[in-house]
């Protein structure tokens, strides 16, 4: 709506809606009380601003606290990724990049794909599915997750401790321990190397999981549960 018409269902000159938009001036009682009619809302909206509930309050401070987490887990990723670039052509050494590929990368786009769906949601009101198998499923993709992170822990440490000691001698004659990570089961290590290769190849796949958390969320199933 423009100033003119406005001013013309107010009865009053454009300028004075002008005035109004810039805080020159302000309306009395009864204009406000018809201005709120025009844009059919209420007047303590006008006067404060369209209230902010509790639960929209701590899902912009949950969006953003995600969003400084994302941004130290993406500088993270580019200084190491920088470093198993270097380590790799000079010193033959993948410990770097395996670090970033298998827990770097998938913990950045799990956050990711929760953090996007989070912000559709702040935007166009976006809800999770509701129902008892969806929350079945948001059990089941953390359970998945864990059973990645449990899969990898031992070549994850193992790697860690590597790139540690390397990192303190680089510059010297390295050599690598050839003791695997996996020596005390070898099933593990097939699992293991399974989820490291995927990791590897298609580290961004993860952000599909972070998404399907969101949109399985469901704070009524838990609560029925707890009811029941």
């Amino acid at each position: 709506m423009t100033q003119d018409e406005l001013a013309e269902k107010l009865f009053v000159s454009r300028q004075t809606v002008s005035n109004y938009e810039t805080g020159k001036s302000h309306p009395d009682i009864d204009l406000l009380v018809k201005i709120s009619e025009i844009f059919d809302t209420d007047v303590n909206a006008l006067i404060y601003g369209i209230p902010v509930s509790p639960s929209r309050k701590k899902e912009f401070r949950t969006t953003a606290i995600v969003t400084v987490i994302l941004l130290i887990l993406g500088i993270s990723a580019f200084i190491l990724g920088s470093i198993s670039q270097k380590w790799r052509q000079q010193y033959y050494i993948i410990s770097p990049g395996i670090l970033l590929d298998t827990f770097l990368l998938p913990c950045f786009y799990v956050l990711l794909g929760w953090n996007l769906m989070q912000v559709i949601s702040l935007l166009f009101g976006a809800k999770p599915l509701k129902s008892r198998r969806i929350g079945r499923i948001h059990y089941l993709i953390i359970a998945m997750l864990l059973a990645y992170a449990v899969a990898i822990a031992p070549d994850l440490i193992w790697n860690f401790r590597n790139f540690i000691e390397i990192y303190q001698i680089i510059g010297t004659h390295v050599n690598y321990s050839d003791q695997s990570a996996y020596h005390f089961l070898p099933v593990w290590e097939k699992v293991s190397g399974v989820c490291i290769q995927f990791a590897v190849k298609y580290s961004i796949a993860f952000i599909i999981p972070g998404m399907a958390l969101w949109a399985t969320k469901t704070k009524e199933l838990l609560s029925n549960q707890l009811e029941s």
